[in-house]
């Protein structure tokens, strides 16, 4: 048997300037556990992996620090004003121990359905939306 014969033949791959959090994103959405690193030149420039991107971020048990916050909120008001909703007020707290962070958002202009549809690729889960 050959090398060419088990090999992954169109491989999803990164770019060298592509965010670990969003690699990691994509990791989970594909079940995949590697990646090869494209640069610009479209050559390949080696192979990230679970393990690489899982020390490159904060440990589960520490809180989201100011540039995972960040992230999150600039995916979380893409979404929503990709569906007519505005973030009118905001407000994050630790959960009852230290590896949760909670966000409190208050949005107008969208539907409960469509709200959930939106920001749940971004959450863990949605404890309350109600419509009024």
């Amino acid at each position: 048997m050959l090398v060419g014969q088990r090999m992954t033949k169109n491989p999803i791959t990164v770019k060298l300037d592509t965010p670990v959090s969003d690699a990691q994103f994509l990791m989970r959405k594909e079940k995949v556990h590697r990646f090869p690193v494209i640069g610009k030149d479209g050559r390949l420039k080696g192979i990230v992996t679970e393990k690489d991107l899982l020390y490159a971020t904060p440990s589960p048990a520490t809180t989201l620090d100011v540039y995972e916050m960040n992230y999150l909120l600039s995916k979380l008001s893409g979404a929503l004003s990709s569906i007519g909703g505005n973030i009118v007020a905001l407000g994050t707290f630790l959960g009852e121990d230290s590896s949760q962070t909670l966000l409190t958002m208050k949005v107008q202009g969208c539907s409960e359905k469509a709200l959930g549809e939106a920001v749940s690729p971004f959450v863990q889960s949605i404890v309350d939306c109600r419509e009024v």
